[in-house]
């Protein structure tokens, strides 16, 4: 086993993503702790996939007064926020370039282009489509399926946790992944929701797995956080939406707690540092060069943490910290970006941390995290064991 090499595809490429980072470096290092050889397949798409096409109908709708009006006024908002965030290039770039160190320290490939992917075919015996949203529809493109490796025999081919993240899909997506999974010996993916779709497309059970972030133990991850970067006890804030009143909200649950507000403003797109209005002025410190180090630090020292990302939502239960969730509203109705969270809090048996009005009820100190691992730790052995299974070849559904 020790001399199989697993070559592990997966939103890598200048990700700048504190989640996205955190489960490729999970990933990776749950399969080389299992005594193999692994490597992130460093892989830049350079077009966007032919997989989800727009249609008629949807070309149409983009060009009525309505969305012509918003396109505008963003427009106008992105040239603002442009010149206003100048004074914030400098800390902000020094984020990128800490980002950078950790994505670099996971062991790698060089990086490929789907001109030249197919020089993998002989780096690996195992290939491995890894979590987050690598199978999208508009980001997911024969590299993220393995299309170099049809026709290919004596490979194991399976994905761990992909991550599909919409309601319906395109008709050439459909036809695009049932060619393209036929050749996989297993297949897992992190929604219940998506196991359900692709398993109605491919004619078998697909399976639901955790995200990798939550099978590595927590003093793995304690080892990776920096000293306490903040003094006293504080509040800390983790929003990638922008919805104004959920800032409001956490400002007066703050206020009302007595607690310094932190925050790590002016993420946008969950992958890219730049000024963005709603965080002026949001916080009472705000956080700007932060690593990955230092993420997991204001999370682990925090009283409480508020969000909407679903990584910082595992992080606050690896690290037993009280936390609060918002729902975030995709601008695309397709888009699905809190059903990873319910599948998550549904597991802990923590469903209540969602915040539902406008004010966050109760107080901070009230989440039995025994009973949550209790909870959730039969799904964590599932998926444990079919990451096992599917690096030996084994069907695990």
């Amino acid at each position: 086993m020790g001399t199989d090499r697993v070559g592990i595809i997966t939103l890598y490429y200048e990700n700048n993503n504190y989640g996205g980072m955190a489960q490729a470096y999970a990933l990776w290092r749950l399969i080389n702790d299992l005594g193999y050889d692994a490597e992130l397949i460093t892989y830049k798409r350079l077009v966007k996939s032919q997989a989800a096409r727009a249609s008629l109908i949807e070309k149409v709708r983009r060009n009525t007064i309505k969305s012509l009006m918003a396109r505008y006024t963003k427009k106008i908002k992105n040239v603002l926020e442009k010149k206003i965030g100048k004074n914030w290039e400098d800390a902000l770039r020094d984020r990128t370039k800490r980002l950078k160190e950790f994505r670099e320290s996971i062991p790698h490939s060089k990086t490929y282009t789907m001109t030249d992917i197919n020089e993998c075919a002989s780096q690996y015996s195992i290939f491995v489509s890894g979590s987050d949203q690598i199978w999208k529809p508009g980001v997911v493109d024969g590299a993220f399926a393995f299309s170099f490796l049809d026709g290919i025999s004596g490979k194991n081919i399976f994905s761990y946790a992909s991550s599909v993240a919409v309601t319906s899909f395109p008709d050439d997506y459909l036809r695009f992944m049932k060619k393209e999974l036929s050749k996989y010996s297993a297949i897992s993916v992190r929604e219940e929701k998506n196991a359900a779709q692709l398993s109605d497309l491919l004619g078998y059970k697909i399976v639901n797995v955790c995200d990798p972030t939550l099978l590595l133990l927590s003093d793995q991850w304690q080892g990776l956080a920096a000293a306490r970067q903040i003094d006293g006890s504080y509040i800390f804030a983790y929003l990638l939406g922008n919805d104004r009143k959920h800032r409001k909200i956490i400002q007066e649950f703050a206020k009302r707690e007595k607690k310094i507000l932190v925050t790590i403003p002016h993420i946008k797109g969950g992958n890219q540092f730049a000024f963005r209005i709603e965080d002026w002025k949001f916080g009472d410190i705000q956080m700007k060069s932060v690593g990955m180090e230092e993420f997991f630090s204001l999370i682990k020292y925090a009283d409480c943490i508020v969000t909407d990302s679903f990584h910082a939502t595992v992080f606050s239960y690896i690290f037993e910290r009280p936390f609060w969730v918002f729902e975030r509203i995709a601008k695309d109705k397709n888009v699905e970006m809190n059903s990873r969270i319910y599948d998550l809090l549904g597991r802990l048996g923590l469903e209540n941390r969602i915040i539902k009005g406008f004010k966050i009820e109760g107080v901070i100190n009230d989440i039995n995290f025994d009973e949550a691992r209790r909870c959730i730790e039969p799904y964590l052995q599932f998926s444990r064991s079919y990451l096992e299974k599917a690096l030996k070849n084994k069907k695990s559904s």
